[in-house]
């Protein structure tokens, strides 16, 4: 059962179609994506100070010693939306290749690792179409027309970073990040008339910039506490730095015959605005924990040159989430399922005639571990969005996710 899984997980990360997503997703850099694997996926994303040393957490680098062996993460993300508004219902589906990482322990009683990774930052990716008239000018001008649209792209993150354990106890990490963006728009226009031809519009944009990201995770606060109902406390707290963008555009036209003609190009620049995080973790036992976290994003601050002026608001996202891991610190191998479940609720960062908008999502996983540090990771995460605005589109989102994470011993520090 478990080969099966397997082959069917690396068969299903060599393909991936096209991903639909919310048409607000035009909005700022796109549809954020905090959780890029099936475990961060089903415990509400975040999960910012988990400190384990069988898994990599990949949003705060503090954690970065934690792990034992050399791992390997990756997956791939089915998703379903099912979009509708007050006259119309749409179903579209999709899947995409979220990233993967991987990570060296270098030194466990220092705290020292060092993770490299490849990850989604946001995206976009959606279509739709309308019809139209056009009136007032005369009999040569067709009187109806459908216009066809789509938007894709987003960006992509790769990130390496390291961490390290004070002499007091506290982990501190940080990531250098390379941002990479590519956007496309396309829009056609379509008329109901023999001998008349349609028109294409496109844009294209790319761009790309640096950045960095810094984080602590508190060594475990329950060995001055001394609750004896807990087995471990921690708090982790972070920081991602603005980054600038720079890149180039350009707009063209095609007609019927498929000539193309430019008709701007240029040089451009955006930002991705800089986020705070923050969170505790608390172990009951060392297989039962929960966690919760908070993030903010300050999306006032975004820009992009040769764009009209969006409506942005800055966001915060609250999640918890709950682990019940039954293999951990055993000291025999058994192939028990280890659970997980999680809560979400964030504040998107666009208005909708000047309302806020909102995202409610929850999801559950399961591990089947294949070896005492190897996984098939399952998750599944239903959402929606919400708002007071007149005539929202409303999303309700079902994202399935099956990842693997590998784990084996590359390097043996000896002492002689």
């Amino acid at each position: 059962m478990r080969l099966k899984l397997f082959v069917s997980l690396v068969i299903l990360t060599t393909f991936s179609f096209a991903q639909v997503n919310t048409v607000y997703s035009r909005f700022g850099t796109g549809t954020l994506i905090y959780g890029t694997t099936a475990r961060s996926l089903s415990f509400g994303e975040l999960g910012t100070a988990n400190y384990d040393d069988d898994r990599i957490n990949l949003f705060n680098p503090a954690s970065f010693g934690s792990f034992n062996l050399t791992r390997v993460d990756f997956g791939q993300v089915l998703e379903a939306s099912f979009v509708s508004d007050s006259k119309n219902k749409n179903y579209y589906a999709g899947s995409y290749f979220p990233g993967f990482n991987m990570g060296i322990p270098v030194s466990h009683e220092h705290g020292i690792g060092i993770v490299f990774g490849v990850s989604k930052y946001s995206d976009v990716s959606y279509e739709g179409s309308r019809d139209g008239s056009v009136t007032g000018a005369g009999s040569i001008v067709p009187v109806n027309y459908r216009e066809e649209y789509f938007y894709d792209g987003g960006i992509t993150k790769i990130f390496l970073g390291s961490s390290y354990r004070l002499p007091f106890g506290l982990n501190i990490g940080g990531t250098a990040d390379f941002y990479m963006g590519h956007y496309e728009y396309n829009s056609t226009v379509k008329f109901f008339s023999d001998g008349v031809l349609n028109g294409i519009f496109a844009k294209e944009q790319n761009f790309k910039g640096f950045g960095a990201t810094f984080g602590l995770i508190t060594e475990d606060l329950n060995r001055f506490m001394k609750i004896e109902a807990l087995d471990e406390i921690r708090l982790s707290a972070g920081y991602s730095l603005k980054a600038t963008l720079k890149g180039d555009y350009s707009s063209y036209t095609v007609n019927n015959f498929g000539f193309q003609d430019t008709t701007l190009k240029g040089d451009m620049e955006s930002s991705i605005p800089s986020r705070f995080f923050a969170g505790f973790s608390i172990k009951f036992n060392p297989r039962t924990k929960i966690f919760a976290d908070y993030l903010t994003q300050s999306w006032t601050d975004y820009y992009m040159t040769n764009q009209g002026t969006q409506s942005l608001t800055n966001t915060f996202k609250v999640s918890a989430g709950f682990e019940y891991n039954p293999n951990s610190k055993s000291n025999t191998f058994e192939q028990n399922l280890s659970y997980r479940l999680g809560l979400s609720y964030e504040k998107l960062p666009y208005l909708l005639s000047g309302e806020s908008s909102y995202r409610m999502s929850a999801g559950i996983g399961i591990s089947f571990p294949l070896s005492p540090a190897n996984y098939i990771d399952l998750g599944l995460q239903y959402s929606f969005n919400s708002s007071n605005a007149a005539n929202v589109i409303k999303d309700n989102t079902i994202n399935f996710v099956i990842g693997l994470s590998i784990g084996e011993l590359w390097f043996l520090r000896t002492d002689y």
